[in-house]
């Protein structure tokens, strides 16, 4: 008994050097992997390593080695070696199987799921032949600005800073290409920065049709097959809104009208279908096809969120998050569906809000219902407000505005 206590204690010893040594490799190939922001193909193999040597705790620790190492020397010095045999067959036989069972699970969840949604496909982005140094300009002083013009709900405009000024004055010409062509860049957040280089001229020119160039500008937010550049389409189309309200609207002039619920869900199946086009390396297989399967199936969570919420739901202090059950997957999960429809609603209301502006600069009365049951529009003298009112933190506008300028007093393009 006590020569098995002996191989007992030395296998532990061997059994924990050998299992941390391993951890510590896998966990170094796995955050070389990561830092050298390498293809995602490649970070299946280093994250189904960690994988494997965080069992049984799911954390690759010092205390996972110790419980690996007490495990595999009680089964080497107590149990038969036709035990020992069976385990070494059954265990790695119903850890795949199990993978591979829970995948087609989700799979099937998640192609129910999607059919019940009907995403439409992403259509192509407008073709842009633009190249703009604008889109890699410091503007943090034009976007100081544009917010503080916008918070201001009325008509006035204040003079732009001495910054601002300067900025216009120096790349005048860039901004004059800007406004009659296309950029051909697809990068959300150099779109964004140059649509809000339109804008602000747009509130010193009193210029629609800048408020036009910077919507074609934004329109090509959309038509990209990820979430992330709907949201900045949002905020954009927040910031028209915002100084579309202190214009004079033309004859014939239009408000934006995409879906934001319907283009945040394709975008988010796009995402799901160009998700499922990885090809890992074929020893990882069931590991992989488990964390593809699992980050589908938490995109699909987000958009039956956004598809139920749509409406008049205005608050995301509920939001929770879907943390991975998968260790180490490299796909990860989507989360934020709760803001994500916040956004969407709001930007239904402060386009309500914005018609009802415009109408009233074309002398036509508002209408004093809201797509909300529990809020309306009313009009007291020259102020327009919803009634109870909403939080106007950025992007979102001001439930109310003065319209202190009469069409008359003003001019526009």
């Amino acid at each position: 008994m006590r020569s098995r206590l002996r191989v007992f204690l030395l296998l532990v010893i061997l059994v924990f050097i050998a299992h941390f040594i391993v951890s510590i490799d896998a966990a170094d190939r796995l955050t070389t992997v990561l830092d050298h922001n390498a293809p995602m193909e490649s970070r299946f193999a280093p994250s189904f390593a960690a994988a494997l040597c965080a069992l049984p705790l799911l954390h690759l620790t010092p205390l996972n080695s110790v419980l690996f190492a007490l495990l595999v020397a009680f089964v080497l010095t107590f149990l038969r070696w036709q035990t020992i045999l069976s385990l070494a067959i059954l265990v790695p036989l119903l850890l795949l199987g199990g993978m591979f069972f829970a995948a087609i699970w989700l799979e099937n969840r998640v192609d129910h799921g999607w059919n019940e949604l009907a995403p439409q496909a992403i259509t192509s982005a407008p073709v842009g032949d633009l190249v703009s140094p604008l889109g890699k300009e410091s503007i943090d002083p034009v976007t100081a600005y544009l917010a503080k013009e916008i918070a201001r709900a009325d008509d006035s405009v204040d003079p732009p800073p001495q910054e601002v000024n300067w900025f216009f004055t120096v790349n005048r010409d860039d901004i004059e290409k800007l406004r009659e062509r296309v950029p051909g860049t697809n990068d959300p957040l150099v779109l964004f920065r140059m649509q809000k280089i339109l804008l602000v001229n747009a509130l010193q020119t009193r210029s629609w049709s800048d408020v036009m160039a910077a919507r074609r500008i934004a329109d090509k937010m959309l038509h990209q097959s990820n979430h992330q550049s709907v949201l900045f389409a949002i905020a954009a189309t927040e910031n028209q809104l915002g100084v579309m309200r202190k214009l004079n609207p033309p004859a014939g002039a239009t408000l934006p009208s995409f879906d934001p619920h319907r283009q945040l869900i394709d975008a988010i199946a796009a995402q799901d279908v160009s998700l499922m086009t990885i090809s890992p390396p074929w020893y990882s297989q069931p590991y992989a096809r488990l964390c593809l399967a699992e980050s589908a199936d938490s995109s699909l969570r987000q958009a039956t969120l956004i598809e139920n919420l749509r409406g008049c739901s205005f608050d995301s202090r509920a939001d929770f998050e879907i943390k991975p059950r998968v260790p180490f997957n490299p796909t990860g999960v989507l989360n934020g569906g709760l803001r994500f429809v916040v956004r969407a609603n709001r930007l239904l209301l402060d386009l309500e809000g914005t018609s009802n502006v415009l109408a009233i600069k074309r002398g036509v009365p508002p209408a004093s219902s809201a797509r909300c049951m529990d809020r309306h529009w009313l009009l007291e003298g020259d102020v327009l407000r919803l009634d109870p009112p909403l939080p106007s933190a950025p992007p979102f506008l001001p439930t109310r505005h003065e319209i202190n300028e009469r069409p008359s007093s003003r001019s526009s393009s």
